[in-house]
């Protein structure tokens, strides 16, 4: 209470991003069978799983200098992170494939930020409003309204991204079991204008399927 999100400035690249020890891959699978990959996300490892049941997942802490340099010391194939911090940190060059949507789907707001100001501060959100980018902010507050919806926390594998593109909107949706790996996902079309109907719809259709 007391706080505001005056500004969500335009999206940063949303996606997972693989690191690997070798060049640019095109696809995950000219990963080697058995190859072991570290995230500290269990969005990510569910999705990894159901993509690659072959793979071993090992669980890797840090910031993303600390999470690169375990890729050597603890004999890692790879890494997934966020391309987003990736890009901010200047570290694109690292990424040998980035996972489409479709296939890895990203934590709720990955790739945005968000500028909280107090709500009676109007001095403030007047000189952060020229940030706000309106498709941004009607794409992350549906994702936000899914994660809501849902009652998902850290202990869930589940991610929502929903974007706009040539004036449709899209949201694609994803909860997984932490202790079975089974997965539900849903993908959603329709107007901007609807994207928290699409949020709803789709949180709805997850819960309904177990």
């Amino acid at each position: 209470d007391g706080l505001d999100l005056a500004s969500i400035p335009e999206r940063e690249d949303a996606r997972d991003a693989l690191i690997t020890t070798t060049t640019r891959i095109a696809s995950l699978e000219e990963i080697p069978e058995g190859a072991k990959l570290g995230t500290g996300s269990l969005r990510r490892q569910v999705q990894l799983e159901y993509l690659r049941p072959d793979l071993k997942i090992s669980p890797i802490r840090g910031n993303v200098d600390t999470r690169i340099r375990k890729i050597q010391e603890r004999g890692l194939d790879g890494i997934v992170l966020a391309a987003a911090g990736l890009r901010r940190l200047g570290l694109e060059e690292k990424i040998s494939f980035t996972f489409p949507v479709e296939d890895m789907v990203p934590a709720i707001g990955q790739g945005a930020l968000a500028v909280e100001i107090r709500s009676d501060d109007e001095a403030t959100r007047h000189l952060v409003e020229p940030l706000d980018h309106a498709d941004t902010r009607a794409c992350v507050l549906a994702e936000r309204r899914f994660l809501h919806t849902m009652g998902g926390g850290c202990q869930v594998p589940l991610g929502a991204h929903a974007r706009i593109v040539n004036g449709s909107a899209i949201f694609s949706a994803f909860v997984g079991s932490p202790s079975t790996r089974e997965t539900i996902s849903k993908v959603s079309n329709g107007l901007p204008q609807e994207l928290e109907k699409l949020a709803l719809d789709s949180a709805e259709f997850l819960l309904s399927h177990g």
